[in-house]
């Protein structure tokens, strides 16, 4: 409400007449005159900026409810998308290992491998899976004791899975040396992924001792096997290592190399 500033009366009326100096093109303000001691001014309409105020809030609001409509359904759509394409991922992946996708209610009888290493694997994955499904840690332990079985007769995927086992803890407590041991002898026997492991124990030190030598070695030899990973990494780590670490290093790859099945 406008006051006069003159007397600071509040009993103003609007009007026709514009004071001087004033353009009174804005629709913002009004000319006024006070009924106290008649002086003409020029001053905002308080109640028109209010109302013009809570307008844009309640605009900004609209916009805000608009785009949540649209992009937070898009942003659904997509997280639904991403789930669908892993598990897809997932169920190829297991083909591709030669093990079933297991559902909720499967029953898995640990017996049935028969003492068969690929059997024995093939077994442990499917109570991996079926953990995802029950949250049963018996699920765990059986998956364990059978890739301890298949891995103890040289199963190359089993040492893999074993040596990932006890770098997370899952199913057993953790244990870096363990995961280290399981996981070299997996890439002796041509795992990619297990060289790579190795590869990012060496240079962190986990489990072994700390070398970015090892590390280079074992990465390297992981990126000619195609991992991509282990190719990006090697990578990062060339810049750590003097000219004559790096010539060992390739030395120590390429003489391994000859001694690790081609896959």
């Amino acid at each position: 409400m406008a006051k006069c500033p003159q007397c600071s009366s509040p009993s103003v009326r609007k009007s026709r007449k514009q004071t001087k100096g004033k353009t009174g093109k804005s629709r913002l303000y009004f000319a006024y005159r006070c009924n106290q001691c008649g002086t003409r001014f020029v001053a905002a309409d308080t109640t028109l900026i209010g109302s013009l105020a809570i307008m844009g809030s309640l605009g900004f609001l609209l916009l805000i409810s608009i785009m949540w409509i649209i992009f937070g359904d898009s942003a659904d759509d997509e997280l639904l998308l991403q789930k669908t394409q892993d598990r897809a991922f997932e169920t190829e992946q297991s083909q591709a290992s030669g093990y079933r996708a297991v559902a909720a209610g499967d029953e898995l009888d640990p017996e049935s491998s028969n003492g068969s290493p690929l059997a024995q694997y093939r077994l442990a994955m499917q109570f991996f899976s079926q953990f995802d499904h029950t949250g049963d840690p018996g699920d765990l332990r059986k998956a364990h004791n059978l890739l301890q079985k298949s891995a103890n007769q040289g199963h190359a995927q089993a040492q893999a899975e074993l040596g990932n086992s006890y770098l997370a803890g899952r199913g057993v407590v953790q244990d870096f040396p363990l995961a280290a041991d399981w996981y070299q002898q997996a890439a002796k026997n041509g795992v990619p992924q297990a060289m790579y492991e190795l590869g990012k124990m060496a240079r962190s030190g986990w489990g072994m001792e700390q070398s970015i030598v090892d590390a280079y070695v074992w990465l390297n030899l992981a990126s000619a096997r195609g991992d991509l990973r282990a190719r990006d990494a090697r990578s990062q780590l060339i810049s750590q290592l003097s000219n004559e670490e790096l010539m060992e290093a390739q030395r120590r790859s390429r003489e391994l190399d000859q001694t690790i099945p081609q896959g």
